[in-house]
């Protein structure tokens, strides 16, 4: 089954620095994602693309519903906890 998925895509410039996942244009037809780096007012590139939309990637990973590889840890609380004064000792 294939969905899609709307991003919540910005457009203009980053006003802080860091990592992005981005839209970049290549020419009038075709174009692609990547991660690129925000630093100093520019992008990080390698080559002549232009980044026409972007998402900060924290808000591009909560917009995400991905499964960790690893699956869910077996993290149990204890059912009591003991007295304070097992807890502590006064120094």
């Amino acid at each position: 089954m294939n969905k899609t998925k709307s991003l919540k895509w910005k457009t203009g410039t980053p006003k802080i620095e860091g990592l992005y996942f981005v839209a970049l244009k290549l020419g009038e037809a075709a174009g692609h994602y990547d991660f690129l780096n925000w630093s100093d007012n520019s992008w990080e590139l390698d080559y002549e693309q232009e980044v026409i939309a972007f998402i900060d990637y924290s808000d591009f990973i909560s917009q995400l519903n991905i499964e960790w590889p690893e699956g869910q840890p077996d993290i149990s609380a204890p059912e009591s906890l003991p007295p304070d004064d097992e807890l502590w000792e006064e120094a």
